[in-house]
């Protein structure tokens, strides 16, 4: 009994963590590992779930190795992400290396759980809230 009720606090508490989300923290993208401006050149979701591949064509690196493509995992916001990418144009990302449950290393885009979806359009506005020139 003290088990099931315990599980239930986690599941309730991470739940309540993300009944609304975090602003977008624009500093997180010089923070990250590698920061680009980028076209989506395609997206697939994972049949597990657990997100999806998108390929990025960069047009600028800001920050990280300078590679004209980028295979990355995203899991969206509260690990949810749409059924077909529905952007169009250009778009500010940061990406990160991570490790899975199983040990395994791989490229992801840096999104927190609860923050609002950190791929985001680069448009002039987004680029002098991050402090870079579009």
């Amino acid at each position: 009994m003290f088990i099931f009720a315990a599980t239930l606090v986690a599941w309730s508490s991470e739940a309540m963590a993300c009944m609304s989300p975090e602003p977008l923290d624009y500093g997180m993208y010089f923070q990250s590992e590698v920061f680009i401006r980028a076209e989506i050149e395609s997206y697939e979701v994972q049949r597990d779930g657990s997100g999806a591949i998108v390929r990025f064509r960069t047009t600028k690196t800001f920050r990280g190795p300078r590679l004209e493509h980028w295979n990355a995992k995203w899991r969206g916001r509260q690990g949810h992400v749409p059924a077909e990418w529905q952007g169009s144009g250009e778009v500010f990302v940061a990406i990160q290396a991570e490790i899975s449950r199983d040990g395994v290393a791989f490229i992801a885009v840096n999104q927190p759980l609860c923050m609002l979806n950190t791929i985001i359009p680069a448009t002039v506005e987004n680029a002098r809230f991050i402090g870079v020139r579009k």
